[in-house]
């Protein structure tokens, strides 16, 4: 059983979406006319299932379909899966833990037996899920549309041409897409994109910054503890600034390009 909802814009226009932690997948479709949006989890009930159930949404004058969805408050997951030399590997995934509230320990036995804190025991296979499944959102935009994502925690899968993406997020990466205009504000989210024609603004505190073909004419990237990677194509061009404290910045193709490029501690090179 699954619980889903779709939101479908009127007109033309971008998405503003706020979805706090899951996955957003978000790919470019020219069959399309107008924007639309699939929020969904693989639960039918729990929090998960309550959160899919009161995302709101609404169509602006100016055409923006909007998007909230909730944040799931103080639920616990744990996925267990055994690694390729045969390890139990348990991954947490905890909400927001409020005041009163207590977290017991956990001991993991190579079986896969899990020992609470109070002592009870419980054994898991592979790919069994303890808790609520996460949220997952479906964008699909018309071309050319943009996208708006402010996040807590999610990863945005880019998939496909997009016109623009501004994305905000602490600790979510971004990944994939091939993109006119990028715009990100991150804490600890990395940034691996395939492809930036256009504009390209990253702002990161410890993220890394990948950008695989830069074809753009401004860039503007700077992190504090981050690393910089960007390779240029013939095509860039104008200015390309990329600036880390201790993380190395590393840009390739750029001898052309109006290069600004420092790093205090870290290692700088221009190719």
């Amino acid at each position: 059983m699954t619980t889903e909802r779709t939101f479908t814009a009127v007109h033309l226009g971008p998405v503003d979406l706020n979805s706090p932690t899951g996955t957003v997948r978000v790919s470019a479709d020219p069959k399309l006319t107008a924007a639309m949006v699939v929020v969904r989890t693989k639960d039918d009930t729990g929090v998960s299932a309550d959160a899919v159930n009161a995302t709101r949404f609404s169509n602006e004058s100016d055409g923006t379909l909007m998007v909230r969805v909730p944040e799931i408050r103080s639920t616990t997951q744990n996925t267990v899966r055994r690694s390729s030399n045969g390890n139990v590997i348990v991954t947490q995934t905890i909400g927001t833990v409020h005041a009163g509230q207590r977290i017991t320990g956990l001991t993991i036995g190579s079986d896969g037996t899990m020992t609470f804190g109070a002592g009870s025991r419980v054994t898991l296979g592979d790919g069994t899920t303890i808790g609520s499944s996460e949220i997952e959102v479906l964008v699909f935009l018309p071309i050319p549309a943009a996208l708006r994502l402010k996040t807590v925690s999610a990863d945005l899968e880019a998939r496909g041409h997009l016109a623009a993406v501004h994305f905000t997020s602490i600790s979510g990466d971004i990944t994939g897409g091939d993109i006119d205009q990028l715009t990100v504000s991150t804490t600890s989210g990395d940034v691996d994109v395939s492809r930036v024609s256009a504009l390209l603004s990253v702002k990161s505190v410890s993220g890394d910054i990948e950008v695989n073909r830069y074809e753009g004419s401004d860039a503007q990237v700077t992190t504090v503890s981050g690393d910089v990677e960007i390779t240029a194509t013939a095509r860039a061009a104008g200015r390309l600034q990329a600036t880390s404290v201790s993380g190395d910045v590393d840009l390739r193709g750029s001898a052309a390009l109006d290069v600004r490029a420092s790093t205090v501690s870290g290692r700088k090179r221009i190719r």
